[in-house]
């Protein structure tokens, strides 16, 4: 929908209370060439409870607009004051009252009474359009023969869940088909509710296609006779296509379309590659501190509705590898916790608070996210892996199955597989991936989430395939239902990241948008947080939020106008759109800036913002 039209609409909007302005007219038989053309639009009928009073008094009262053509007193501004029409460009007056001849798309909404009651039966949802001139105009409508009436046109709309009879058509039939009630409803695209007779079945035929027993709803309002998308498809009159074998260069210099096809064929080779449990080749050892004390924790109570929800996964860790039973004595016992997931199972992981305190930790180091998209300029084409149960696939030695021991109601186990929460998991995960995938071109990862990326889609298929043959053999396995193959941009680690840019991730935006006011200063800490990680994105953060700070440290929490204040000029301030670093400019520039409060700075080439910077003043400085 364009500007125009969208601008048109709202203006509408501000007629609603006006007076019905198009009446239903009799249904009268007409050649086909005389009938109204009919287009993607429909006429807006409002059912209202109707208020009676004087004629007399209430031509005084109201008086019709000549500019907007709503009924006001004579006191009232008119909404089209200083607004350009739709239609002409020409200001002080919308487009349904236009002396232009320029065609109007209407849009129809139907609403209901307010006594009305909607009952909660299934929605079919559908929208009519009417084209307020007689021009001709490409339209998709079909003939039909309809119970071996004389043939009938309608128009193809593939955005319709039903057909559609209107009942001056279904009145005018010499021997109409009975009607049933209907158990659905109509509504329209906006919500609203479309009265309805009835559905009759009518046998309709196209062409030389094969007869087909339709549902048609008789509809009491003057719209056009539509054939929806499933009846289209069933008369042969819409095919459904599914697969795009070859793109033709498009005249459209906005549309970019990747032929997905061979990257399919490639991902379907390696269907083996997305089942079952990695398993990388060797064993890890955990070295711990030399003041280590063995600490034994025993079991925690389960509410007796978990407990077989409980038994049942131990068991199925067991049956695949993850777990075993434990019978010999051992130093360390930890305590285990139990997470319940969305689709009701268990998730079972162990509480090492007092073992990751006694682990020498190796501290491989982790890539950060810009040293990630620094790979990415030229890329065009990318696919994110998604690690299935990555710690899972790394194997502990005896020593270290032993550390993992934990107790439950059913008894002691320890864990064959890196367990979750352990603080070097990270570490080992990252060193092991990277030594698997070592050599290889176009890649990235961090922890469990994997980047393959490519100029061309030549050379994007081609790495892709380099790093599943590769995972095969090094026992990597994937979750294909987080994958994302062959596209443009994907949302990475919080952020939507491309070959032409890098964006917040818009789920986090509308987070920070939606969250409420904080109420405490665990909520205030939460916020703090959030916005630091979209720090890049916020110019002069530590300057803007400096009133939110001081109250963090605050030994009393009170939430006054100026912090309400300081948290929306950083929304207001928040950029949506962040551009990577051109390696072929030979310049960049950097902006810095200072006040009482904090430094702040950014670089840009040409003309766009690669990162922002800030930093707080100590009382010091």
């Amino acid at each position: 929908m364009g500007i125009e039209k969208t601008e048109y609409f709202c203006d509408m909007s501000k007629l609603e209370e006006s007076k019905r302005r198009a009446q239903l007219r009799t249904f009268e038989v007409q050649e086909p060439q005389q009938i109204k053309k009919e287009i993607d639009a429909v006429q807006k009928y409002k059912y209202p409870v109707r208020k009676y009073e004087d004629a007399s008094v209430s031509s005084r009262k109201t008086k019709e607009c000549y500019f907007c053509g709503g009924v006001y007193s004579p006191t009232h501004t008119c909404p089209a004051k200083g607004k350009p029409c739709a239609k002409c460009k020409k200001p002080n007056h919308f487009a349904r009252v236009c002396k232009s001849n320029k065609s109007v798309n209407v849009v129809i909404e139907y609403k209901e009474s307010p006594a009305d009651n909607s009952d909660k039966d299934e929605d079919v949802f559908l929208y009519a359009i009417e084209n307020k001139t007689n021009k001709s105009r490409d339209e998709a409508l079909i003939t039909l023969e309809a119970n071996h009436y004389l043939p009938i046109k309608f128009k193809v709309d593939t955005g319709a869940q039903a057909n559609i009879l209107p009942a001056k058509y279904f009145d005018a039939l010499s021997h109409p088909p009975s009607l049933k009630r209907s158990s659905q409803n109509l509504t329209s695209y906006c919500g609203s509710k479309i009265p309805v007779r009835g559905v009759c079945e009518l046998s309709c035929k196209h062409k030389s296609s094969k007869a087909e027993t339709l549902p048609f709803f008789i509809v009491e309002t003057d719209s056009v006779l539509i054939l929806g998308f499933r009846s289209s498809i069933d008369l042969d009159i819409v095919k459904l296509v599914l697969n795009v074998s070859k793109v033709e260069k498009s005249t459209c210099k906005d549309m970019h379309v990747i032929d997905k096809t061979k990257t399919d064929e490639i991902i379907s080779s390696y269907n083996d590659f997305f089942q079952g449990i990695g398993k990388l080749h060797g064993e890890c050892h955990l070295y711990l501190k030399d003041d280590a004390v063995p600490t034994v924790y025993p079991a925690r109570r389960i509410p007796s509705l978990l407990r077989g929800k409980l038994e049942a996964e131990l068991k199925r860790m067991e049956e695949q590898g993850i777990i075993e039973k434990v019978s010999k004595p051992t130093d360390w016992v930890n305590s285990m916790v139990a997470v319940e997931k969305k689709d009701g199972s268990l998730r079972i992981c162990i509480d090492p608070v007092d073992l990751n305190k006694s682990i020498r930790r190796p501290f491989y180091p982790i890539p950060s996210l810009e040293d990630v998209t620094s790979k990415l300029h030229g890329v065009k084409y990318l696919s994110k892996l998604d690690a299935r149960l990555g710690y899972w696939s790394l194997v502990l030695d005896d020593e270290f199955a032993d550390l993992t021991t934990f107790n439950t109601i059913f008894g002691r186990y320890r864990f064959k597989r890196m367990p979750f929460g352990i603080i070097s998991a990270q570490d080992e995960f990252q060193r092991r991936i990277e030594e698997a995938l070592e050599g290889l071109d176009g890649f990235a990862v961090i922890i469990d989430d994997l980047l393959v990326f490519g100029s061309t889609l030549e050379e994007h298929n081609k790495r892709l395939v380099a790093v599943l043959e590769r995972g095969r053999a090094k026992g990597i396995k994937f979750n294909k239902a987080k994958c994302s193959f062959c596209v443009t941009n994907v949302t990475y680690f919080g952020h939507v990241i491309s070959g032409q840019g890098m964006q917040p991730d818009p789920d986090k935006l509308k987070a920070i948008n939606n969250m409420p006011t904080p109420s405490n200063s665990e909520e205030l800490a939460t916020l703090l947080g959030m916005l630091n990680y979209l720090a890049k994105y916020i110019p002069n953060l530590s300057t803007q939020n400096k009133t939110l700070r001081d109250l963090s440290k605050a030994t009393e929490f009170k939430w006054a106008k100026e912090h309400d204040e300081a948290l929306q000029n950083i929304k207001n301030s928040t950029v949506s759109n962040l551009a990577y670093f051109d390696h072929s400019c030979k310049s960049i520039d950097l902006t810095v800036d200072a006040s009482s409060h904090g430094l702040g700075a950014y670089i840009s080439s040409n003309g766009n913002v690669i990162a922002y910077a800030s930093r707080s003043l100590s009382e010091a400085e």
